[in-house]
């Protein structure tokens, strides 16, 4: 929670900048990665910050598209670039959820193109929010770690990063 409430307050202290007129760089700032254990909310928040992004008046829309590496990888060479291109122009106006995003830079043999949207995606984080969408990356904390190295260019495009804990037993029970 202390998390996304520095991550809103981020936000809107640089709409205010910008309204008085400063320069604020935009590209790359509000794409994100969620890492933790499955089951600790990281899907359940990528729609509040959907919400949220949409309602300060970020994106145009609340959509949120949730995909895994089968909606963006295709299985021949010059496929996955279009089919990857595809989802971007599906959430353009709002967050594309990539779960398990670390699939991507597992490389499973040469037929594999996994890198290929990676490549794709990153191109369209250069691109202002509205243009492409918001991206949210999320997986395991070591894989993510791991996706990250795969191409240097991620970690200049990527503004926040936010861990999810396992919940309690105690938290659980409530």
């Amino acid at each position: 929670k202390q998390q996304i409430r520095q991550f809103h307050h981020s936000i809107v202290m640089d709409q205010k900048r910008r309204d008085t007129g400063h320069h604020v760089k935009v590209v790359g700032k509000y794409h994100m990665i969620f890492q933790g254990n499955p089951g600790t909310g990281k899907t359940s928040l990528a729609r509040i910050i959907a919400q949220l992004l949409h309602r300060i008046g970020i994106i145009k829309s609340d959509l949120l598209v949730e995909v895994q590496r089968d909606k963006l990888v295709a299985e021949y060479v010059g496929q996955t670039g279009p089919k990857t291109q595809k989802v971007i122009d599906q959430a353009k106006q709002g967050v594309l959820f990539i779960d398990e995003a670390y699939r991507l830079s597992q490389d499973s043999g040469k037929s594999d193109f996994g890198r290929e949207a990676i490549e794709q995606l990153m191109a369209a984080m250069n691109d202002p929010p509205g243009k492409a969408p918001i991206m949210v990356f999320a997986g395991y904390a070591d894989d993510m770690d791991t996706f990250m190295q795969a191409n240097s260019g991620l970690y200049r495009r990527i503004g926040y990063t936010f861990d999810f804990s396992d919940y309690t037993p105690f938290e659980l029970a409530e």
